[in-house]
């Protein structure tokens, strides 16, 4: 295990204040060592809320949680209503259809006493206790603790308690009946996951994310203790951990570290009344475990907590900046739906907003730290449109313990494939050549439809752009470009030699045009509202872009496929099915060319499999429209994609192209009914 401390005097506002921030790296897991044997207690609500779907789905997922153990793991099943029973004490797990009919004969009745089956299941993994193995309990639950100890904190005092003695508690909410908040809470004072289960493909996810997890363990344990020095006071620890504070110490658990994991905590420190200015050793940190890949010896780390040097190298103090953002996120998540439980949807939405806005005054290149702040504008929208409701609340809470059980994600990210590439002028083969390599990999790497999309589009765009205006008609300059294509997002890079430009005033000018008939001038636009981030640097000469891999459309970004033209009377419809760029207009603009001189002068284009367009690519819609209307025809674009129809709207065009939702609406649009189709010959439609 590895330990890094940073302090920092310039993260907060209140300039008394000295940020401390931990960063604790796990090593890789051994080759070839299993993990140590699972001791694990399933806790079921069989209280009668879980009648009908909710008891199905609980009942596959404690069949699931089975298929996912081995022999050499042992097991217990405790179901709780009124009382709490222990349906099968702990064993060994040689017989698992055995167990498969014993859970499926759970039936549902009565009140939930959620206390007296947690601690069933607790007592019985503590009473067959195994030094070096691992310890855990699963609560699978839908409703709210009505019988027994109810009250949040007590219960979870005793997932706490627990923890201390090597044993974690992950916690399962079911439908949008549970308590999201006392899930949340007795997992993170257990060491363990929150998950929410809102269907069957969500039970896979949760199990696969929890035994990945147990099978990389590699520091069993994990404690953090902090005292600190005379004269100085704690002020704020960050992160959720559970365990003790008081003014001058903290002694949390992190749980178990996970194989090439990173942990993250951050406190705050100030002086103590009347103690004037910080001394130079503001306190001590200890970082303990068992080293679970070898013979689970102790693993300790110390640090000595100093004050910040004056001349601190401005890296340290944006890292952070970054991570103090990226953790007060969870405050903020949490006061914002405090405000909304109230109906205070406008206080809400405000106070997200401020928080995501204050991302972009940190100078930062996290694409994690966009993603986040994305998250926080979705979710100030949705409050502010009034979709605020009980699954709303449970997804959101979902995702902000997902974001703390993720902490670090980015950095294992960050050493994927970076691609890079030199241009100069003239030489159009060269970026054509880089981008198709690029689509490639993003086709290998499964990137969404549209999210492949504007990473295509953000290349063309920023290279193009570069090699126009930058280079500036100059056959010596010159042009480089990287894309480092990652598990969760693209991040490309472009710079050139050239004289630079004012990208604020420019983006503001181009802003304010508005919808123009008139093509060029688009790409800056363009590339700013497709991508999550969007930096220049250098006086405009260098600039990098982020786009997240989000779900987006769910069909796999595709290849070129077979194009093709339809003939329904004397209306063409052609059906694009690659990117368009200033690479490949030619050829598109030929296929028109060939049907115009052919008669039809009235075209639908279906864009459904359009994968990519840049600023030619509109402005190549504009003339087309222009080249028909001269011929005394009519263009309409039809089918459009949620990428493409998304970029039009960036650019203001949609109110300047005739867009159709479908192929028949356009053709209705121009009088002809669907009567026939058929391909036109070979020599008229040439493969590109």
């Amino acid at each position: 295990m590895k330990a890094s401390f940073i302090t920092c005097a310039d993260a907060n506002a209140n300039a008394g204040l000295v940020t401390g921030f931990l960063r604790l790296e796990m090593p890789r897991a051994a080759a070839e060592k299993s993990r140590p044997p699972v001791h694990l207690s399933i806790i079921i609500d069989a209280s009668g809320s879980m009648g009908g779907r909710s008891i199905e789905l609980v009942r596959q997922a404690a069949g699931s949680l089975l298929q996912w153990l081995t022999r050499r793991d042992y097991i217990s099943i405790v179901t709780f209503s009124n009382v709490a029973r222990l349906v099968v004490p702990h064993v060994q797990l040689t017989d698992k259809p055995s167990l498969l009919e014993r859970i499926k004969n759970i039936t549902a009745d009565g009140g939930t006493n959620l206390s007296g089956g947690l601690l069933e299941g607790l007592n019985d993994i503590a009473l067959n206790y195994r030094q070096n193995e691992l310890h855990y309990v699963i609560l699978l639950t839908d409703g709210q603790a009505n019988v027994g100890v109810t009250d949040p904190a007590q219960l979870a005092g005793i997932t706490a308690a627990f923890l201390e003695k090597g044993i974690h508690t992950t916690t399962f909410g079911f439908g949008n009946g549970f308590n999201e908040d006392l899930l949340t809470k007795l997992a993170g004072s257990g060491g363990g996951r929150f998950a929410y289960i809102d269907g069957h493909e969500a039970i896979q996810t949760a199990f696969q994310n929890e035994f990945s997890a147990l099978n990389n363990v590699v520091i069993q344990n994990l404690a953090v203790n902090f005292a600190a020095a005379p004269g100085v006071r704690l002020t704020e620890v960050f992160g959720g951990y559970p365990g003790d504070r008081t003014e001058t110490t903290f002694n949390l658990q992190l749980g178990d570290g996970m194989a090439e994991d990173t942990r993250h905590l951050l406190f705050n420190l100030t002086p103590e009344k009347g103690a004037g200015k910080l001394p130079a050793v503001l306190g001590s940190l200890t970082c303990r475990g068992l080293d679970a890949t070898a013979s689970f010896d102790p693993v300790v780390c110390d640090i000595k907590v100093k004050k910040p040097a004056k001349n601190q190298p401005a890296w340290k103090t944006a890292e952070v900046k970054q991570e103090l953002w990226l953790q007060q996120c969870l405050q903020v998540k949490q006061r914002a739906l405090a405000l909304a439980d109230a109906k205070d949807f406008a206080a809400a939405g405000a106070l997200l907003l401020e928080h995501a806005r204050r991302l972009d005054a940190i100078s930062h290149s996290r694409p994690e730290l966009v993603a986040e702040q994305q998250n926080l504008f979705a979710m100030a929208d949705k409050i502010k449109a009034g979709a605020y409701d009980a699954g709303f609340r449970k997804q959101t809470v979902f995702q902000a313990s997902q974001a703390m059980q993720n902490q670090g994600q980015y950095c294992r990210n960050a050493s994927l494939e970076v691609l890079s590439a030199k241009f100069v002028p003239g030489k159009d083969e060269q970026p054509a050549e880089f981008a198709a390599l690029i689509k490639r990999k993003l086709q290998e790497a499964n990137f969404p439809y549209d999210s492949a999309g504007r990473v295509m589009t953000a290349l063309s765009e920023l290279v193009a752009n570069a090699l126009k205006h930058g280079c500036a008609g100059r056959p010596d300059g010159k042009v480089e470009a990287s894309v480092t294509i990652a598990e969760t997002y693209a991040q490309i890079n472009v710079c050139d030699d050239g004289p630079g430009f004012n990208p604020e005033a420019t983006l503001k000018k181009l802003r304010g045009r508005g919808a123009s008939f008139e093509p060029g001038s688009r790409g800056l636009l363009l590339a700013a509202g497709i991508c999550s981030r969007l930096v220049f640097s250098d006086g405009g000469r260098q600039v990098e872009a982020v786009v997240m891999k989000d779900s987006g459309n769910v069909k796999a970004f595709a290849g070129k496929a077979p194009e093709g033209v339809r003939l329904i009377g004397k209306i063409a419809v052609l059906a694009i099915s690659e990117g368009i760029d200033l690479h490949n207009l030619k050829n598109i603009t030929e296929r028109i060319d060939r049907l115009l001189d052919n008669s039809y002068v009235n075209l639908v284009i279906d864009c459904v499999d359009i994968t990519y367009v840049d600023s030619a690519g509109l402005s190549f819609f504009i003339v087309a429209m222009k080249r028909v209307a001269r011929k005394g025809g009519r263009l309409a674009l039809a089918n459009l994609n949620s990428y493409l129809h998304n970029v039009i709207q960036i650019v203001a065009l949609q109110d300047v192209l005739p867009i159709f939702n479908t192929v028949d609406e356009a053709l209705a649009s121009m009088g002809s009914a669907k009567t026939f189709s058929v391909d036109i010959p070979d020599d008229q439609n040439r493969p590109n």
